[in-house]
């Protein structure tokens, strides 16, 4: 299946946007974090990543030490130009397909992807089928203050989530969910674009709502969810009852 020729071109022109480069890097910071502290566990020699963008997250991992293969597709030709370049190997695809063989990689990640997904079960039953284990992470934005009228803008979500969708969605495409990590974004990025005393303000009274009020906190805020799943050998379990 194409993919939307709007979505492509919206996703070209934001990579090849290099005054986006500081933004994706402080992303990287959470979303390696999460995904290192989730799946140190299993096993994750040779990783891909769907979606990688311009490679920040990868080169946090690569810096750390997590992983001995960083592999990466992405639907961007300027994307995958820089992830090469950085040394990543990596190959533009559809969106839908990977061009790899079955059970190629011990662990996939897609972070903050899913949310761009035109086709979110299908790429999610690819990454099944390419990985041993399977990380996810996405921005919990289903909240009390999402709009009724969706309208296509420049961060280019089409699926929204609480957690509970966010689990529904992974385990209807065939999952089990091993362990999951609700956070905070860091001080440093809810500061972004903000005065400093700003960002602190906002990240703390976030910070103490999630930890008194977690159910609460996730209705009114946008946290991150990050989910370790491992793809159930015979798909889809069905339930017999009536």
């Amino acid at each position: 299946m194409a993919i939307d020729p709007t979505l492509k071109d919206h996703y070209e022109h934001g990579y090849a946007d290099y005054t986006r480069m500081e933004w994706r890097s402080l992303t990287a910071l959470n979303k390696s974090a999460n995904i290192m502290l989730l799946c140190q566990s299993v096993p994750h020699e040779k990783i891909l990543d769907i979606g990688a963008g311009d490679g920040a997250v990868l080169e946090r991992l690569h810096k750390s030490k997590f992983g001995c293969e960083w592999h990466a597709v992405e639907i961007s030709d300027s994307a995958v130009a820089m992830l090469n370049g950085k040394g990543f190997p990596s190959q533009v695809f559809d969106g839908d397909h990977l061009p790899y063989a079955d059970k190629s990689f011990d662990l996939v990640i897609l972070a903050h992807v899913v949310e761009h997904l035109e086709n979110p079960r299908m790429l999610l039953r690819e990454a099944a089928r390419v990985g041993a284990h399977v990380c996810v992470e996405v921005p919990l934005d289903h909240t009390i203050r999402l709009k009724d009228t969706h309208v296509f803008g420049s961060v280019g979500h089409l699926n929204f989530f609480t957690p509970t969708t966010a689990r529904m969605l992974l385990m209807s495409a065939g999952y089990d969910i091993i362990s999951t990590r609700l956070s905070n974004p860091p001080r440093a990025q809810i500061s972004f674009g903000r005065s400093k005393w700003k960002g602190a303000v906002i990240w703390g009274i976030r910070e103490v709502s999630l930890k008194l009020a977690p159910g609460l906190a996730t209705k009114v805020f946008t946290y991150h969810y990050a989910m370790l799943a491992k793809p159930r050998a015979s798909g889809l379990t069905l339930n017999s009852g009536t």
